[in-house]
């Protein structure tokens, strides 16, 4: 039984060329774990088992500095959430679609409106699509604002494993809302605040999306 909507709508940037591309030529979106699985068998094997890897780089743990400065903790923040999310995803939830290979879609025009009105994302970009059947076809419904909260969080705290795992464990399990706590300084005065990330929904989809409509 499927356990996601008819229709799909997606903020599509038809600026970016293989975006363009795909619609004017194929009028589909594919994610890159589909399109690895159907042309490398090896590929496929790892896919179906739930075992494929999608980080294209894991942390370096032969520094050669015991500190890292400033600039690098924020010039690797982004990848570094992104890195933990995959990190539980591949231990965990082998079979959730990952987030370095998925498309990225909403299940109602309002979840839409939602990232329009808090990201300024532009509503003449959103196109519809219905998703295409396939046996290998994965999708994940998840709040897109853990990912949000941990982008603008993330430098600027220390993070257990414990801490991370908690965060992603409730993300992968399609948890709502969760708050953090992060050291902060205002008026002078250290002290620990807490962060709510608030819901946005969108699905992570490994499969081929049709153009409903231009």
């Amino acid at each position: 039984m499927k356990s996601y909507p008819e229709f799909f709508f997606v903020f599509a940037n038809t600026l970016d060329v293989m975006c363009w591309h795909n619609l004017r030529f194929t009028e589909s979106i594919v994610s890159s774990g589909i399109a690895s699985a159907a042309s490398d068998p090896a590929f496929l094997k790892l896919y179906v088992e739930g075992k494929a890897n999608y980080a294209p780089f894991v942390p370096n743990d032969a520094r050669s500095c015991g500190f890292i400065s400033r600039f690098a903790i924020s010039a690797v923040s982004h990848y570094q959430v992104e890195y933990d999310a995959e990190y539980v995803r591949f231990n965990e939830f082998g079979t959730r679609p990952s987030r370095l290979s998925a498309v990225y879609a909403f299940g109602t025009e309002d979840d839409c409106r939602k990232a329009n009105v808090q990201y300024g994302w532009d509503l003449k970009q959103v196109k519809k699509f219905r998703l295409i059947d396939n046996p290998l076809t994965r999708v994940h419904r998840a709040n897109m604002e853990i990912v949000s909260l941990m982008r603008s969080v993330h430098e600027r705290a220390s993070w257990a494993p414990e801490e991370r795992d908690r965060i992603w464990r409730h993300y992968w399990s399609g948890g709502g809302s969760i708050s953090v706590e992060i050291p902060v300084i205002p008026d002078d005065s250290p002290k620990r605040q807490q962060f709510e990330s608030g819901e946005i929904w969108e699905y992570l989809i490994e499969g081929r999306l049709e153009l409903v409509d231009a």
